[in-house]
């Protein structure tokens, strides 16, 4: 069993926007629900649970997940979205909802290196277009 937990909780406050990033519009869509559209379509993901503040759940009404409060910090909102984890749940992915150019076979693979080798993190290069 896969667990994901999308962590939606920052507030973006550097963004200087009314929105927290991850909830901007991308192309007509918020820009957490990329991710978790990726995420959905693995037959391996059992379970999502989305760490963000009860006023921006409405963003995923449409879809089966469960929520956690966000924390102070990056890694409190992590350590609560963990305690919503299925305890039968042999991997867990944690994912920031701000990042959505993720594709499944990124994930697939992803996956494939953390059963091989008992843990796995992705990275990916960052451009700069200046």
């Amino acid at each position: 069993m896969l667990s994901v937990v999308l962590l939606a909780g920052g507030k973006g406050e550097r963004m200087g926007s009314h929105l927290p990033k991850q909830f901007l519009s991308l192309q007509n869509k918020a820009i957490a629900l990329y991710s978790l559209e990726v995420f959905m379509q693995l037959e391996e993901v059992e379970e999502i649970i989305v760490v963000c503040a009860p006023e921006y759940r409405h963003f995923f009404s449409h879809i089966p997940v469960q929520f956690a409060l966000p924390g102070e910090q990056r890694q409190d909102s992590v350590y609560n979205g963990l305690r919503k984890v299925n305890p039968q749940a042999e991997w867990i992915c944690i994912h920031d909802a701000a990042r959505p150019f993720i594709t499944p076979k990124i994930v697939l693979s992803l996956f494939t290196e953390g059963k091989n080798v008992g843990a796995a993190s992705l990275a990916m290069l960052a451009t700069c277009g200046i």
